[in-house]
């Protein structure tokens, strides 16, 4: 256990006074952090109001863990009500809604945003999870808790795209930073993303016409960093906090010129955001849609002969995969087991998947 305690572990009374003697009986006993923390009433070093503290951050834990025994099968719930529990009974949500309030800081109204985030990757990290590709239930993990094999898979597979290093740079990368930290750059391609009410503008730039036009300046600052070509994307449904939630197309959209602007849609054939753009320029917009259909589909499924299911593939990040399924559709994706990093679908448009 670190000396550096969250800022709910400080606010029950746990300070490094306290952990300083915990890590000492702990060290003296030969026993770990963990079960010395459960022997605090023993320890005469440790304040009685310190040891109230610490029962109840066990207590906490054990909730958590099965009392104690790590996921064990006693905990019920999925995934991303996992983390969801976790983010508010540590106090973390409830401490970074405290200092948005105070500071009203994009920077700590950012991090609830992230928190959020957080569990919507959980969730859709679930959906996709599939045991009998996880390397290490085939290894001899299967006698595991199930939610812990999850848990396991995904902090995997989190440090695994979070790997800087797996990057090639031959390859090329994409720069990504806020629209904030964009300002005074220029790049000759730029691509916005997030273009949706309640993302751009912010849900709570409602509250006055102020925030909104702040808003706007803001679009206006991702959209002149472009020297040459700009994209602009708005997602049909986006996952929210682990709930998948209809998007409405940014306000922002409309007011842009439309004379050096097309549309293209490219979502899912079910979804309605053709509408939105229908109600725009109609005529135009549908005889530039008609003309890519033809193309898209065409790329579509070439990429699908390219790889058929049972074919070897290598994907720059994640290594070497026998592809197990291809879905068609707007998108065709395949379903592909690495090697490495387990089952993952991905779109072979964008995939840069390699015949091996």
């Amino acid at each position: 256990m670190s000396k550096r305690t969250p800022a709910e572990t400080r606010n029950q009374s746990i300070g490094d006074a306290s952990i300083n003697a915990v890590e000492v009986y702990a060290a003296s006993h030969g026993i770990s952090m963990m079960e010395a923390l459960r022997r605090a009433e023993a320890i005469a070093t440790v304040s009685p109001r310190a040891r109230g503290s610490i029962a109840r951050f066990v207590a906490t834990l054990d909730s958590w863990t099965g009392s104690g025994a790590f996921l064990g099968e006693g905990v019920s719930g999925s995934l991303a009500d996992l983390v969801e529990r976790i983010i508010t009974e540590s106090g973390l949500r409830r401490m970074y809604e405290t200092q948005a309030r105070t500071t009203r800081s994009e920077a700590d109204e950012a991090r609830l945003d992230n928190l959020d985030e957080l569990v919507s990757s959980a969730r859709e990290f679930e959906l996709e999870y599939d045991p009998s590709g996880d390397p290490a239930q085939q290894a001899g993990a299967a006698t595991a808790p199930p939610l812990l094999a999850m848990l396991r898979a995904y902090l995997e597979s989190v440090s695994l795209v979070a790997d800087a290093d797996a990057v090639d740079p031959a390859q090329g990368a994409v720069t990504l930073m806020t629209l904030h930290a964009a300002k005074g750059l220029e790049f000759p391609v730029v691509a916005m993303i997030g273009l949706e009410e309640g993302c751009l503008p912010h849900s709570r730039a409602r509250e006055s016409e102020a925030d909104l036009e702040e808003e706007r300046r803001l679009a206006f600052v991702g959209i002149t960093r472009a020297m040459r070509r700009l994209q602009i994307s708005c997602a049909k449904y986006r996952t929210i906090r682990g709930i998948s939630e209809r998007q409405i197309p940014s306000r922002f959209l409309e007011e842009l010129g439309r004379e050096h602007v097309i549309f293209s849609d490219q979502s899912d054939p079910l979804g309605d955001l053709d509408d939105f753009l229908d109600q725009r320029e109609p005529e135009p917009i549908g005889r530039r849609l008609a003309a890519a259909g033809p193309r898209a589909g065409a790329a579509r499924s070439a990429a699908s002969a390219k790889f058929p299911v049972g074919s070897t593939v290598r994907h720059p990040q994640f290594g070497v995969g026998k592809v197990l399924e291809v879905i068609g559709g707007v998108n065709a994706r395949a379903r592909i087991q690495f090697r490495d990093a387990g089952t993952k679908t991905l779109v072979l448009e964008y995939a840069r998947l390699e015949r091996v």
